[in-house]
C-alpha cells in the first residue's frame, strides 16, 4: 500500500513538473517539491509506527562498511562505487556493496556492519525504510553524492540550456529526483563529497556537519591509462586534435556559448586543427559545417577505450558555465587527461581554481576571450603542450593515488580510531535464543520466554536482553534481519523448511549468521531455550567462542529423537544412559546416536542446565545430564477472568494444547466418542485452523467446537468461557503452564499424572489427576462432570498458597545471570 500511495503521488508530481516547464504560471516548482516532501514525511511516519525497527545497539567496530549504491551511471559507478571498494581495501577496512535494486539484501546485511553509506540513492519507499533501519540500529550513516543534484535552486540547469537534447518528460524526471535525493540525504548523519564546495552544500542538509571529502582518484584500473601516458604517442600527422568528452546532456549550451565561437575561429584560421567529441554534444551548425574535421563518437562506456581516444588527442577541454553546480563538480576531466600527459583548458570553477596551477599544470579560462587565447597558445606550441601535460601527470600520480583516499577513509572508519571516543559503560548483555518470539508467539515455551523478557525489562534494567529466533514464513533460508519488540532487539533468521526440521540437531549454515549476531550484540552470556530449527550449531558457536551459556530444558529435544518422548505410535520412551539401546529404534540409528552424543556434550559444557520443574529435571538426570538446576516457570498474570456460563447449562470443557497426540487430543476424542453424555460441551483449539475460523461437530453425543488458537492476550477471554480444562497429556510435561493459568482463573482442571502438568491439582477440590495410558480414567471423570453439572459450573474455592509468579522466576534467573557474568569477569 505504501508503494501504491507513493506511485500515485509520484505520477501527480511528474505531471505538475511538466507544467512548470511550460511556464504557465499556474504551477510553481516549490509547490511540487513540497508535495513530494510531504508524501515522504507521511511514509516515514507510517514506517515509524508500523515497522518493527531495531534498537540503537550501534555498529560492530570490527565489521564492514555497508554501501547501498545507485549504479545506473557508469562513470559514477567507476569512481564512487568500485573505486570506493578499492580505497577501503587499501585502508584495511572490509566493505560490502549492494545495488539500489537490492535494498532488502542491504538491510539484512546491517547486522555486522560498522557504518553505512548511501550513494546517490533517492528516497523511494524501500530506500527510506533502509535508512530508517540503519539509523535505528545506531550505525553511523553517510550520504554520498558527486553532483549538486539535491538543490532545486540550481539543479537541473534551465530547460533551454539542454538545447533539445532532453524532452520535457526527461527534464521533469530530473526535477522529480531533486527532493527525493535531498530527503534521503537529510536522513543521514554525515556526508561524503567529491569536492569541498559540494561538501559545504551537503553539510547544510545532513543531520550533523560530519563530512568526508574523497576526491575522484586513481586506482589499479587506471593502470592502462597510466601506462599509455608514460610514453604517449606523439602523432606526426601535423594535425592538432582538441578533445571534448561529455557523459551528460546538461552542458550543451555551456559549450556552444563559451568555447564554440573560439573553436570556430581557430579552426578556420588553423586548417590542421580537428575537434574530437565523445558523448553528448549538439554542435552549432557553423561548427558542424567543418565536416570530417569533426570526429564524433557516441558515449563510450568502456573506460579503456575512452582513455585510448583521449590519449590520441593533444588538448583536452572541460567546459562549464559559471554556477554553483559547476563549482561543486569534480576535476575528473582534468585528471583523466593529466594521467595521459594531455594538457587541459578548463572553466574557472571553484574546484579547478583549487586544483590547477594556472599555466603550469593546466590552463584556466575565465571568459570567451581567454578560451580563444589559451587554445591558440597550445595549438601553436607543441613543446608547451608537452611541458604542461608532464607537470599535470606528475601532480595526478602524486595527489590522486589510492593511498591518499585510503588514509582519509581509515581516519573516519577504522575501529582503532573509533575506540578512542569515550562511551557510556556497557551494561551486561544476555542473548536469549528461542525458536520463536513475538510477534510469532507460537507454543508454550515461547510464551514463557516472552514473559521472562518483559519481566526482566520491568524489574532488572541493569541487564540488556537481546533475542535470536527463527522467522517463520520468510525466504530465502539464511536471511538474517533485525527488528525489535517493546524496545528489545530481535535478530531473526529464516530457516529451511524441510522434512524433520524440528528433529535436525545441527545446520552449519546457521553458524555464520549467528556469528554476526554475536559480533553485533556482544553478549556476556547466552541463554538457550527451545532451539529446534535454529539447531545446536549455534550452541557450538558459543562454546567455540568461549561465551558462557545456560540451557533451559522445556522438552526432550536434547535427549531423545522424540521431542515429547512419544513415538509415532503414541508410545512413551523415557531415555536412560544407554545411548545405543535408546537409539536402537531410531529412524536412522547412526544419526540418532551421533545426535544424542553431540547434544549431550553441549549440555555438559553449559554453565547450567535449567529444568522448569523437579520431575523434568529427574528425567534429564536419568539420561545422564549433569549441572541441573530447577528454575520453575512462573505463571503470568492474566487479566481478571469473569466467568460466562453456557446458556444451555452444559459443562464447558476446554482443551488448548492443539490436536497433537502427545497433548491427549486423541484420548479426549475417543472418550467422548464412546460415551453417552448429556451435559457436556467441548471447545478444542486446532492449530490447523486460520485465525477466526471454527468448526462445529459432534463426538458421540457431545457437541464440539474446533477453534483457531487464541493469542496470548486473549487467553483470559477463552478461560472465561470454560468451566473445566482438560490436559490429559500422554508425555511427562515439563511444566504445564495452561493448567496453572486455568486454576488461577477459577477453572477445574483434569490433568495427566505424567510430569509436572498436574502438580498444583488438589484431588476432587479443584480437579483430577488421571492415568493417560488408557481412556478409562478420563471417561470416569467425564461421567462425574456429566452427572453433576451444577458443581462444575460454579466458581472454585480460593487456592491455597501463593502461586509462583513471573517476577519470582525472573529474579531467580537474574541471580544466575549475575553470578555467571561476575565469574566470567573475574576470570578474564
Amino acid at each position: 500500500m505504501v508503494q501504491l500511495y507513493f506511485d500515485h503521488q509520484s505520477a501527480r508530481a511528474h505531471a505538475l513538473y511538466r507544467e512548470t516547464i511550460e511556464e504557465t504560471g499556474l504551477v510553481h516548482r516549490k509547490a511540487v517539491d513540497a508535495l513530494l516532501t510531504q508524501t515522504l514525511d507521511e511514509i516515514r511516519a507510517l514506517y515509524l509506527e508500523l515497522e518493527s525497527l531495531p534498537v540503537p545497539i550501534g555498529g560492530n567496530l570490527e565489521g564492514y562498511v555497508a554501501i547501498l549504491a545507485n549504479d545506473d551511471l557508469r562513470q559514477c559507478t567507476h569512481y564512487r562505487i568500485e573505486q570506493k571498494a578499492l580505497q577501503f581495501e587499501s585502508a584495511g577496512i572490509p566493505v560490502k556493496i549492494f545495488s539500489h535494486s537490492d535494498v532488502q539484501e542491504f538491510v539484512d546485511s546491517l547486522v555486522g556492519a560498522r557504518a553505512a553509506i548511501f550513494y546517490r540513492v533517492a528516497a523511494l519507499p524501500p530506500v527510506l525504510r533502509a535508512i530508517l533501519h540503519t539509523n535505528s540500529m545506531g550505525l553511523d550513516t553517510y550520504y554520498e553524492v558527486d553532483d549538486l543534484i539535491f538543490d532545486s535552486s540550481c539543479y537541473p540547469d534551465p530547460f533551454p540550456s539542454f538545447e533539445g537534447q532532453v524532452s520535457a518528460i526527461e527534464y521533469a524526471g530530473l526535477q522529480f529526483g531533486v527532493p527525493l535525493f535531498r530527503y534521503a540525504m537529510s536522513m543521514c548523519k554525515g556526508s561524503i563529497a567529491s569536492t569541498p564546495a559540494l561538501a559545504e552544500r551537503m553539510q547544510a542538509v545532513t543531520a550533523t556537519d560530519a563530512n568526508i571529502v574523497i576526491r575522484n582518484g586513481l586506482d589499479e584500473r587506471n593502470n592502462a591509462a597510466v601506462t599509455m601516458g608514460a610514453h604517449p604517442i606523439r602523432h606526426s600527422s601535423g594535425r592538432v586534435r582538441i578533445f571534448y568528452g561529455s557523459g551528460t546532456k546538461a552542458h550543451n549550451a555551456d559549450f556552444n556559448r563559451l568555447v564554440a565561437p573560439a573553436l570556430l575561429d581557430l579552426m578556420e584560421r588553423y586548417p590542421h586543427v580537428d575537434l574530437v567529441i565523445v558523448g553528448y554534444l549538439k554542435l552549432k551548425p557553423e561548427l558542424s559545417a567543418m565536416g570530417d574535421r569533426i570526429i564524433a563518437y557516441s558515449f563510450i562506456s568502456d573506460v579503456t577505450a575512452y582513455w585510448s581516444v583521449l590519449a590520441s588527442c593533444d588538448i583536452n577541454l572541460a567546459v562549464l558555465e559559471s554556477s554553483i553546480v559547476a563549482d561543486c563538480k569534480s576535476e575528473i576531466k582534468w585528471l583523466e587527461a593529466a594521467v595521459l600527459q594531455i594538457p587541459s583548458i578548463v572553466s574557472a570553477t571553484r574546484t579547478y581554481e583549487d586544483v590547477i596551477e594556472d599555466g603550469v599544470d593546466g590552463y584556466i579560462a575565465r571568459s570567451p576571450t581567454q578560451w580563444y587565447d589559451r587554445l591558440e597558445t597550445l595549438i601553436a606550441d607543441p613543446t608547451l603542450r608537452e611541458e604542461i601535460g608532464a607537470k599535470a601527470r606528475a601532480k595526478a600520480l602524486r595527489d590522486y593515488d589510492i593511498a591518499v583516499a585510503a588514509r582519509t577513509l581509515w581516519s573516519a572508519f577504522d575501529s582503532s580510531v573509533q575506540k578512542t571516543v569515550p562511551s557510556q559503560p556497557k551494561r551486561p548483555r544476555v542473548l536469549v535464543c528461542n525458536v520463536f518470539f513475538a510477534p510469532q508467539s507460537y507454543g508454550g515455551a515461547t510464551r514463557v520466554v516472552e514473559d521472562n523478557v518483559w519481566t526482566f525489562q520491568e524489574r532488572h534494567p541493569d541487564l540488556d536482553i537481546g533475542i535470536f529466533c527463527s522467522a517463520e514464513g520468510f525466504s530465502p533460508p539464511g536471511r538474517l534481519s533485525m527488528g525489535s519488540e517493546k524496545g528489545v532487539p530481535v535478530y531473526s533468521l529464516s530457516t529451511l523448511q524441510e522434512v524433520d526440521m524440528d528433529w535436525r540437531a545441527f545446520n552449519e549454515a546457521h553458524a555464520a549468521p549467528f556469528e554476526r549476531v554475536l559480533d553485533h550484540f556482544q553478549p556476556d552470556l547466552v541463554h538457550f531455550h527451545c532451539i529446534q530449527r535454529l539447531t545446536a550449531t549455534i550452541v557450538d558457536v558459543a562454546l567455540r567462542r568461549n561465551i558462557p551459556y545456560v540451557v533451559t530444558l522445556h522438552d526432550a529435544w536434547w535427549i531423545s529423537d522424540h521431542q515429547f518422548l512419544v513415538d509415532e505410535d503414541g508410545l512413551l520412551h523415557l531415555p536412560g544412559t544407554d545411548v545405543l539401546a535408546d537409539c536402537g529404534a531410531g529412524r536412522d540409528r547412526l544419526q540418532s546416536i551421533a545426535r544424542r552424543q553431540r547434544l549431550t556434550s553441549l549440555l555438559q559444557n553449559a554453565q547450567a542446565n535449567l529444568s522448569v520443574s523437579a520431575p523434568f529435571a529427574d528425567i534429564y538426570a536419568k539420561a545422564g545430564i549433569t549441572g541441573l538446576q530447577v528454575v520453575e516457570n512462573g505463571t503470568p498474570a492474566l487479566s481478571e477472568v469473569v466467568r460466562s456460563p453456557r446458556a444451555d447449562c452444559r459443562v464447558a470443557l476446554g482443551h488448548v494444547g492443539g490436536r497433537s497426540p502427545h497433548k491427549g487430543a486423541s484420548l479426549i476424542e475417543a472418550a467422548l466418542g464412546r460415551g453417552n453424555y448429556d451435559n457436556l460441551h467441548l471447545t478444542m483449539v486446532d492449530g490447523t485452523l486460520s485465525p477466526g475460523q471454527s468448526i462445529d461437530t459432534l463426538w458421540g453425543t457431545t457437541p464440539v467446537t474446533l477453534t483457531a488458537p487464541f493469542p496470548q492476550a486473549e487467553m483470559g477471554r477463552l478461560y472465561s468461557q470454560l468451566d473445566v480444562l482438560l490436559a490429559p497429556s500422554t508425555w511427562p510435561e515439563s511444566f504445564g503452564l495452561v493448567t496453572r493459568e486455568a486454576l488461577g482463573s477459577g477453572l477445574w482442571v483434569v490433568a495427566s499424572n505424567l510430569g509436572a502438568i498436574g502438580q498444583d491439582i488438589e484431588e476432587d477440590r479443584n480437579g483430577y489427576v488421571i492415568d493417560t495410558t488408557t481412556s478409562r480414567d478420563l471417561s470416569q471423570v467425564l461421567s462425574k462432570l456429566d452427572a453433576d453439572p451444577a458443581r462444575y459450573r460454579t466458581s472454585l474455592p480460593a487456592r491455597t498458597g501463593t502461586p509462583r509468579s513471573m517476577a519470582d522466576q525472573a529474579d531467580a534467573l537474574h541471580n544466575i545471570y549475575q553470578g555467571l557474568i561476575a565469574a566470567r569477569s573475574m576470570s578474564a
